[in-house]
């Protein structure tokens, strides 16, 4: 079953105010798209657990894509860093230090994986896990709320683990609202991530984005591939495209995407953009839509498409947007 939410967009590519894309600077990405040599990624970081044991990757993948969100603080603009088991001696930065806090958290005997514990952390709990001699996680009381919802929900419906959610799909993401997207976004109120949108007409519609909902499954199958004998996610080609605020900044610095006078001054100044605001609606769908033609244009997929735009993009002094938001 292809993506049934790609079709929310529609409105928005068709009435945006505030972004536009560039055709002729899309063609010439896509030809150099084609040359990155990035390969796909398997996920065989040293933070994650569970080399022969699928079951313990989902479920450990499960609870990092619940706090997959927002780790540059919104005043000072430092990003999350924390030392541990760091091999060339860097910090993990981003959500890769939330990764690290949570096998960090395992390794020192947390009990993180048992929905019970989520369901009754404290905050003096996330202070603990999340502790850092560099910079801090922001939006931490967020996250001590999101885990305690995952606890509740895993326990009442998926008798305590991601993993018996993955296997009551029959691994597919999209299956008339029963796939792993679909669960995530029904059964978890913080995957829920979609916005309002007002058309021209006065009338309301529901522009559906499910970053971390389509991400999850994306990850999982990445090392599915590698390893012969884990099931793998039956309609990966329909996942995606998953679009935060890095792309829409690496489309915007090639010039694929163009954003009005106003909208661009306000990020250059560091002004943060509001959930559910027109701006960011249009950012990020853009975004999308820019993996869409691409997509096209290379006959690659979206899970084939992303590596190479996060390789390219990853060094360039990209024009990226600061949205206070536990969506992405």
């Amino acid at each position: 079953m292809a993506n049934p939410f790609i079709p929310s967009h529609e409105a928005v590519w068709k009435n945006a105010t505030l972004v536009s894309l560039n055709k002729n600077r899309l063609s010439f990405f896509a030809k150099e798209i084609l040359g990155i040599n990035a390969k796909e990624e398997d996920w065989h970081y040293q933070l994650y657990p569970g080399d022969d044991d699928p079951d313990l990757f989902i479920d450990f993948l499960g609870l990092d894509m619940a706090i997959c969100f927002a780790t540059t603080d919104f005043d000072t603009k430092q990003r999350f860093a924390v030392n541990y088991k760091n091999k060339d001696g860097r910090p993990w930065a981003g959500t890769l230090a939330n990764t690290a806090c949570i096998a960090r958290a395992l390794d020192e005997g947390i009990d993180m994986l048992n929905p019970k514990f989520l369901q009754e952390i404290t905050l003096k709990d996330m202070l603990h896990i999340f502790r850092t001699d560099l910079y801090p996680l922001p939006m931490l009381k967020e996250r001590m709320q999101i885990f305690r919802e995952v606890g509740f929900v895993l326990e009442k419906k998926y008798q305590g683990s991601f993993h018996n959610l993955f296997r009551e799909t029959s691994w597919r993401a999209f299956n008339k609202g029963k796939g792993i997207v679909e669960r995530l976004m029904a059964d978890f109120p913080s995957f829920y991530d979609a916005s309002p949108y007002r058309l021209p007409s006065g009338e309301w519609s529901t522009v559906y984005f499910l970053k971390r909902a389509q991400l999850f499954p994306m990850i999982y199958h990445g090392r599915a591939m590698s390893v012969a004998d884990w099931q793998k996610i039956e309609d990966i080609d329909e996942v995606g495209p998953i679009c935060d605020y890095v792309f829409p900044g690496v489309f915007e610095h090639y010039g694929i995407l163009e954003y009005a006078p106003i909208l661009q001054d306000k990020i250059k100044k560091g002004e943060l953009i509001p959930r559910h605001s027109i701006a960011e609606i249009e950012m990020r769908s853009f975004g999308m839509l820019c993996q869409l033609k691409l997509c096209e244009m290379t006959g690659l997929k979206f899970f084939q498409i992303d590596p190479k735009i996060w390789y390219w993009g990853r060094d360039k002094p990209a024009l990226r947007f600061l949205c206070p938001t536990t969506d992405y």
